[in-house]
């Protein structure tokens, strides 16, 4: 129990280090703004004061009691220390993480505390065992720190889950898997907002979109080649995101002389463009659960992604709300690309399925579901 004898909340405290325009962040923000504020105390701690704080001009639930650990990113042992500190300062019931990297600083963070009290929840979004940039050593941490610190892990698809359990040897009891919420509504509002971006309106013909950071496991490439057989005059490529490979997939585009491809970077409205495109195409290595697919549907846009680990699959099934085709597959997906465009009928059918399906994931629903599990951590009930 919280120790404030003025409240029976539970006090509830969320640590993000940036709250940029992650697919993360904004399942933080969607939680912030929804979760009800008559049965927590809610504070989120950032690590540190930036303009890469976009979301929290989003943020509207204004109980939510903000705070920074003032150490700037990669900071690590600093940011640990200085996370104790707060975890002292506030007395949190439930300390609630959503990354790797926010995980471990949360783990030892509470070690260094001594504080008895918080218990931990870690959200995982990610195949961890595909991510490359982890050696040995970091998977022998991980499977440690995710082992001993939390006493629940919420895990955003099956694939998720089942790599953690696989790869890590995490018990099945810890892990809940929970879908990604999308706000519905809000989406519905900022879809319907007028485009003002001149070069995306004019842009004639059909439009393909893809959004998500410009990185090896978007795998973009592979669109730009899938693109470039189709071969029609009237079909135009949107690319919303930025990243380390903008420069070699715009060289890319130049060396193939690809064209009617547009890189129009990160947008503060990304459902506007989603609702005026035609065909939302993703073209990942690899997705914890693919946020935007859900995007797209709920804006009525149909949707073509890879078959890849975890969540496509898991949100599309066997072809039944999009099409699924299998990764690195350029021929594939531009035959594939060109089946759905070459059929306004098919085009409707999927609009239609995918605005069903959003529905699924409506924030309301998944809401609860995160509540369950904090309630049950905060009361003890299910012992790990």
């Amino acid at each position: 129990m919280s120790e404030d004898p003025l409240s029976n909340k539970c006090k509830l405290m969320f640590f993000v280090y940036i709250f940029g325009q992650g697919g993360a962040e904004r399942i933080i923000l969607n939680i912030l703004n929804h979760i009800d504020n008559t049965k927590y105390d809610i504070y989120l701690v950032l690590g540190e004061k930036s303009d890469k704080n976009q979301y929290l001009s989003y943020l509207s639930n204004r109980n939510v009691k903000i705070s920074y650990l003032n150490v700037p990113l990669g900071q690590y042992d600093q940011a640990i220390n200085s996370l104790a500190q707060k975890i002292n300062q506030i007395n949190p019931d439930i300390l609630f993480t959503e990354a790797k990297y926010t995980n471990s600083i949360a783990f030892h963070a509470k070690k260094l505390s001594n504080n008895n009290h918080t218990k931990l929840i870690f959200r995982e979004a990610v195949n961890r065992s595909a991510c490359h940039d982890e050696n040995l050593m970091q998977k022998i941490k991980t499977s440690f720190h995710y082992n001993f610190g939390p006493q629940r892990i919420i895990c955003i698809s099956n694939g998720v889950a089942s790599d953690l359990i696989n790869h890590y040897g995490i018990r099945r009891r810890k892990i809940t898997i929970i879908h990604n919420p999308a706000d519905l509504t809000f989406i519905k509002e900022k879809a319907s907002e007028p485009i003002s971006n001149r070069v995306f309106n004019k842009i004639k013909g059909k439009k393909i979109i893809t959004i998500g950071r410009l990185s090896p496991s978007k795998n973009q490439k592979l669109l730009l080649e899938a693109f470039n057989k189709i071969k029609k005059n009237n079909v135009s490529l949107i690319i919303l995101g930025s990243g380390e490979l903008e420069a070699d997939l715009k060289a890319y585009c130049k060396e193939n002389q690809i064209r009617n491809v547009y890189f129009l970077g990160n947008v503060p409205n990304p459902y506007q463009f989603l609702k005026a495109s035609d065909l939302f195409v993703l073209s990942s290595i690899r997705e914890g659960f693919g946020n935007v697919i859900v995007e797209a549907m709920a804006t009525g846009t149909p949707v073509i992604s890879t078959d890849c680990p975890s969540g496509p699959k898991e949100i599309i099934g066997d072809n039944k709300f999009g099409l699924l085709v299998p990764i690195n597959n350029a021929d594939a997906l531009s035959s594939t690309i060109l089946k759905m465009l070459d059929s306004p009928k098919l085009m409707h059918q999927y609009s239609n399925l995918g605005k069903k399906r959003s529905q699924d994931f409506n924030i309301d629903n998944v809401i609860k579901s995160y509540e369950k599990v904090i309630d049950e951590v905060y009361s003890g009930k299910r012992k790990d």
